[in-house]
């Protein structure tokens, strides 16, 4: 966890970013994909928007559609500086 802030309407921003030795795929116990640099997610609540931010860097790819499916606003950038937005985050 890297960053919390209050944005102007007072929703709780994460940012999550990667750490080879602090993130591990939980079921192989090894270091998390090389996929997203940082994530960044806006939720109801602090802790939400910290675990879906730590999450989504060990999904990997499949981060985009689950963080979809989560409905919330979140700006992943990939390893090669590819930005993806997902929900209602600002282009």
């Amino acid at each position: 966890m890297q960053l919390l802030e209050l944005l102007p309407r007072q929703l709780p921003v994460a940012q999550s970013a990667f750490h080879t030795a602090h993130l591990s795929t939980p079921r192989t116990l090894t270091p998390a994909p090389l996929v997203w640099r940082n994530v960044t997610v806006v939720a109801p609540s602090a802790t939400l928007a910290n675990v879906l931010a730590t999450a989504s860097i060990v999904r990997g790819h499949h981060a985009l559609r689950w963080l979809e499916s989560q409905n919330v606003a979140a700006r992943l950038m990939a390893m090669d500086g590819t930005v993806r937005r997902i929900g209602a985050w600002p282009a």
